[in-house]
């Protein structure tokens, strides 16, 4: 059962829109939510904005920002859309409630024009919060974050690559939200890391900065793989 609540639905989500190019003129935004995130885009200039939705209540909302809605589950649908009709297809937040998560950005994928691009946020269970809580014995759900009790998968950066890797498209792109912690950091030059009853040692400079990353900001292409 989806326990978020109705301010889950009702995100910007301006680090994403940040990722759309401005030329971009045809989006499928999946898991729109109310849709604030394709009105934003509409006022920006995009053509036409398209959401798909599974929260019926959130769907109210939804069809009156956007060009389109098609409510319901995107496991579970057929698209009615011409191939390579969108420009860009978002993924906020989705890909890990997703039961096969590969099997829907495979699906998506030929409904993206050839020069156009997947974005995607997908929140990093390699974040040592989640480490420090494993190392304690605990993997304990939250009504949201990166431990979200409606998550079905989980990813790390390498599992992110793979995935899109498998699916047929090359990352352009990755960014990311970080833990503020990661800013204070002492000793981290030497490789090493320490928090809670954990010490790591032998890190790279990037394998440090990937412990403090919550969530991850992904764009990219389509490859050569058909």
């Amino acid at each position: 059962m989806d326990t978020r609540t109705g301010d889950y639905y009702r995100q910007e989500r301006r680090e994403v829109e940040a990722l759309i190019p401005q030329n971009t003129m045809r989006v499928l935004d999946v898991g729109c939510g109310e849709g604030l995130l394709g009105k934003r885009l509409l006022e920006r200039g995009v053509k036409e904005v398209v959401g798909i939705e599974v929260n019926p209540d959130a769907c109210v909302n939804a069809g009156k920002n956007l060009s389109g809605l098609v409510s319901g589950n995107i496991e579970e649908m057929e698209l009615d859309f011409d191939e390579g009709y969108f420009d860009c297809v978002v993924l906020a937040d989705v890909l890990e409630h997703l039961k096969h998560p590969l099997a829907v950005v495979k699906k998506l994928r030929k409904y993206i024009s050839d020069s156009g691009m997947i974005v995607a946020s997908i929140p990093n269970v390699g974040y040592w919060g989640t480490i420090n809580m494993l190392i304690e014995g605990h993997w304990k759900y939250e009504d949201h974050g990166i431990l979200d009790r409606t998550h079905l998968r989980f990813f790390t950066r390498k599992e992110i690559e793979k995935l899109f890797a498998d699916a047929g498209f090359q990352i352009t792109d990755i960014n990311a939200n970080i833990d503020p912690a990661y800013y204070k950091l002492n000793n981290a030059s030497r490789g090493e890391l320490s928090f809670g009853r954990v010490l790591l040692k032998d890190l790279t400079a990037d394998d440090i900065k990937n412990l403090f990353v919550v969530q991850y900001l992904v764009r990219a292409g389509k490859g050569n793989v058909r």
